[in-house]
C-alpha cells in the first residue's frame, strides 16, 4: 500500500490493468480493454455529499490513492465542496495496517484483504440482484458492459451480453424441480416468472403448472441462505449465488 494513481496511469495486474480514467473513475481492464470493473459500478462507497466527477473535464487532477491504512480512497483536488481531504469515493477500509489488495480472475475481481489474508475487508462485487427481485416472462435486467439477464416467454432464464447468449437455466437441468422438465414453448410460460428470495434460492415458477404445489420448475437449490448475493458477471462463471461469507453456493459453471 502507500501508492498513488493518477489520471491517465495504469497498473499491469497480470492479464488485468487498473486504471485510473480521466473521468474520474477507478476501473480494473481485461486484455481486450473491457471493464469488468468500477468504482462506477460500486456507488455505495461514494462518500456522503458527492456522486463523483462526472466528465474529464471535472477529473484531471483526480487520483486513487491505496493509504497505509488499509483504506482505497479517489480523491479530486479541484473539488471545493467535499470537505477538506477533497475524496469522493472509499473502499471504507481505514484502520487496517498491512493489508492485501487482490485480483482475481472472476467476481469479486478486486478485494482488500487484511494483513494475513483471512479476512476480506472490501470487495468490489460485480453487479448483482438484490434478494426480493422478480423478473416476469419478457421482462430483463440490464447492468454496465451490456450485460443482461432476461426471462424469456419460453420459461428459460437468459444471461446475455451484445455477443449472444452466455447462460441459460436450459443449459444446467439438474437444478430442474422434481417431476417437471420445464416448460417447452411459449405457450406454456407467458406468465412465467424468475424470483430471487429472501432465502438465497433462485426460483422460476408458472402459476398455471399443476404438476405440484408450489408452481416451481426449476430451482438453484440454494434455499436456507439468507442475506445471500446473485452476482452476474462478464467472465466465467457468468452466474453466481454467493453467501452472506462470500462462500459460492450456486455457479453456472
Amino acid at each position: 500500500m502507500g501508492t498513488t494513481l493518477y489520471a491517465g496511469q495504469m497498473i499491469a495486474m497480470g492479464s488485468f490493468a487498473l486504471t485510473m480514467q480521466a473521468d474520474g473513475d477507478l476501473v480494473l481492464l481485461d486484455t481486450n480493454g473491457n471493464e469488468i470493473w468500477g468504482t462506477d459500478q460500486d456507488q455505495g462507497n461514494d462518500v456522503p455529499g458527492f456522486s463523483g466527477p462526472t466528465s474529464a473535464l471535472s477529473c484531471g487532477s483526480c487520483y486513487a490513492a491505496f493509504q497505509s491504512d488499509g483504506n482505497l480512497v479517489l480523491y479530486n483536488p479541484s473539488f471545493l465542496n467535499s470537505g477538506s481531504n477533497h475524496a469522493y469515493w472509499a473502499s471504507n477500509s481505514a484502520r487496517f495496517s498491512g493489508v492485501q489488495f487482490y485480483f482475481l480472475s472472476q467476481s469479486p475481481f478486486i478485494s482488500i484483504y487484511n494483513s494475513d489474508s483471512t479476512a476480506a475487508l472490501w470487495s468490489g462485487l460485480g453487479p448483482y440482484i438484490p434478494p426480493g427481485t422478480i423478473i416476469n416472462a419478457g421482462q430483463s435486467v440490464l447492468f454496465p458492459r451490456g450485460l443482461k439477464i432476461t426471462m424469456q416467454t419460453d420459461g428459460d432464464l437468459v444471461v446475455s451480453n451484445s455477443t449472444g447468449n452466455l447462460w441459460a437455466t436450459s443449459d444446467n437441468p439438474t437444478g430442474d424441480s422434481l417431476g417437471f422438465s420445464g416448460p417447452t414453448s411459449g405457450l406454456s410460460c407467458n406468465s412465467c416468472y424468475a424470483s430471487f428470495q429472501a432465502d438465497g434460492n433462485l426460483v422460476l415458477y408458472n402459476p398455471f403448472f399443476t404438476g405440484n404445489s408450489n408452481k416451481a420448475y426449476w430451482s438453484s437449490r440454494t434455499a436456507q441462505n439468507p442475506q445471500s448475493l446473485f452476482l452476474i458477471s462478464p467472465l466465467a462463471p457468468v452466474l453466481s449465488i454467493r453467501s452472506n461469507s462470500g462462500t459460492i453456493l450456486f455457479t453456472s459453471n
